[in-house]
């Protein structure tokens, strides 16, 4: 009796560990279906999960330092204040968001092209100027009326860069993290996980709400607690990105590595990602330019040279230049093939309208397969995204048959 009382009680807990675990298991399948992309993990890039929990902290942490400042802007405006009016602060509102609005469409007209190849850095500045605007906010409560509306109108203006470089450097990130033509969701999801994290923000800051109600010091200390978990958690976002495509930096690195004597693979998108600087500024020497004037085509402009490299759908001439045909399509495959046969150029001294043009093209022809072929084997995107800039430069248009040349 005793033996089947105890195989009776033996049953009944594996029969509840059992229905805990699938208790347990459908809670993360639900919180997965939530939150993240479908297909987890084979459907993002391998580093999502740690740029999101990075991404998580520091959003968490810039909520914490926005509920202060929001507090002292609402005390700047005159709540709880018996001489303050409602006009008064509807016009300094209006003011705000009027010089807001006007200085993001400029900051969007006069974009760097560099946000695109370094969105890191970019993401960087970003933040950066997100918490001196915080700070500046939360400084206006302490000093004269005047000053007031001069710092939240300053604070507007960095937020006008924030919008811009943060939005364009996030739009590179989801396109990154996309691998199995899933952007929309990827897009949908971290906009979820941002609603969370919002959330939490909300609810730790109705908890520090009436703690810091009358300490300004410990404000301070918070905000300045906050802040630095917030720079520390973007720092440690933007380094663990693993970027596959090229920009000018990382191209440079492996036409380097592939003219390197005794060197037979190309570095990996992880290897470079943990040697290169993050900032434009700081790049190599590039070797080659994308979107050159009419001079490639020599001297004379003859048809000749242009039938010559018609094919390739660019032109290229001895000083690291090169000009794409009008009318071709600038994917990032011929971004890629354009300037390696740039730099190849410039590295053999050789342009249009040397004689010989046909066999030099179609040895770099030969070169470019292989530098292609081994781009792939070390994991870098070379025929769908690049981050290669398409200069100013006009394009060069041929009349078909190509018996004449005119420029476009």
């Amino acid at each position: 009796m005793r033996r089947k009382v105890a195989r009776v009680h033996a049953a009944a807990r594996t029969g509840a560990g059992g229905m805990m675990c699938g208790s347990m298991s459908s809670v993360r399948r639900g919180l997965a279906a939530l939150f993240l992309p479908r297909g987890y993990p084979a459907s993002v890039s391998s580093d999502y999960a740690a740029y999101q929990a990075c991404d998580t902290l520091q959003g968490l942490a810039s909520y914490v330092a926005g509920s202060l400042s929001s507090r002292a802007i609402l005390a700047g405006l005159g709540v709880g204040s018996a001489t303050a009016s409602a006009a008064g602060a509807v016009s300094v509102t209006l003011v705000r968001d009027a010089i807001g609005m006007a200085a993001s469409v400029g900051c969007a007209a006069l974009a760097p092209r560099s946000m695109e190849a370094f969105p890191q850095w970019w993401r960087l500045v970003a933040d950066v100027l997100n918490d001196a605007a915080l700070f500046a906010e939360l400084l206006s409560a302490l000093l004269d009326p005047i000053w007031f509306v001069w710092l939240v109108c300053g604070a507007a203006l960095m937020r006008a860069v924030v919008g811009v470089a943060g939005g364009t450097s996030r739009a590179v990130f989801r396109a990154h993290q996309a691998r199995n033509a899933n952007l929309a969701d990827v897009i949908a999801k971290d906009g979820s996980q941002e609603t969370f994290v919002s959330l939490l923000g909300l609810l730790l800051g109705l908890l520090l709400a009436p703690v810091l109600d009358h300490a300004s010091s410990a404000a301070w200390a918070v905000f300045a607690a906050a802040t630095a978990l917030h720079l520390a958690a973007n720092w440690a976002a933007v380094s663990c990105l693993v970027l596959d495509s090229l920009n000018e930096q990382r191209m440079a690195a492996l036409l380097a590595a592939d003219t390197a004597p005794a060197n037979d693979h190309l570095p990996s998108p992880a290897h470079l990602a943990a040697t290169l600087p993050l900032s434009p500024w700081a790049a190599a020497d590039v070797p080659f330019a994308l979107g050159a004037p009419l001079s490639c085509l020599g001297p004379d402009g003859s048809c000749e040279i242009a039938a010559c490299w018609d094919e390739l759908g660019f032109i290229v001439d001895a000083h690291g230049h090169a000009a794409l045909f009008a009318g071709v399509d600038a994917t990032g495959s011929l971004l890629v093939k354009a300037a390696y046969f740039a730099a190849a150029a410039a590295r053999d001294g050789r342009g249009a309208g040397d004689v010989g043009d046909h066999l030099w093209i179609a040895a770099t022809q030969s070169r470019w397969c292989a530098f292609a072929a081994a781009a792939h084997r070390a994991g870098w995107d070379v025929d769908h995204r690049a981050a290669l800039h398409l200069g100013t430069g006009p394009r060069v248009a041929f009349c078909q048959p190509l018996s004449t040349a005119a420029t476009g």
